[in-house]
């Protein structure tokens, strides 16, 4: 069975909002979404949505900030996991980006730290997906402010994680 074929994307809209806040939801480890916020970011038509069959899979937030796309969430649902749906919304951002005019696509990624728990093997596995599709860890907190600050925000709100920003270049 090719597990990619089972899934479809499409830009997430109003709609979409409730089965968003419930995958957020479900996701042990992750940070608390509601409703509310979700439709905030959906209304920027930059934010993903994904199905398998008839079933909500996972989704991807994401705004522009000046000439730069950031990526503020990806969520993909545990029964959906490993089909390759995390990496398609990432490339289906990438793809948006680079037609939007963006010059880089940017991410924090949390729970890479050295800690234990879910959110420390999803960091894990989130840095390597976002290693391999071409993001690089910024290292130069002075370069991207934007990135810092909100590195700085979650390292408030997660105690002991170590968030990463990370970025690609189009």
């Amino acid at each position: 069975m090719n597990l990619s074929a089972d899934w479809t994307l499409r830009l997430a809209r109003p709609e979409h909002c409730p089965a968003m806040a419930r995958i957020a939801a479900e996701v042990q480890g992750f940070e608390t979404l509601d409703e509310a916020q979700i439709a905030a970011m959906v209304s920027r038509r930059r934010s993903l949505f994904v199905t398998v069959g008839d079933q909500p899979a996972g989704f991807l937030l994401a705004r522009g900030e000046r000439r730069e796309l950031h990526i503020g969430t990806l969520v993909v649902a545990e029964p959906f996991r490993r089909r390759g749906i995390a990496g398609g919304l990432i490339r289906a951002a990438i793809i948006d980006a680079e037609n939007g005019g963006y010059d880089a696509v940017t991410a924090v990624i949390s729970g890479s730290g050295d800690h234990e728990g879910v959110a420390e093997g999803l960091g894990r596995e989130a840095m390597s997906l976002a290693t391999r599709l071409g993001f690089v860890q910024v290292r130069d907190e002075k370069a991207h402010p934007r990135l810092a600050e909100i590195v700085t925000e979650k390292r408030g709100a997660e105690g002991s994680a170590s968030p990463v920003a990370m970025i690609r270049f189009l």
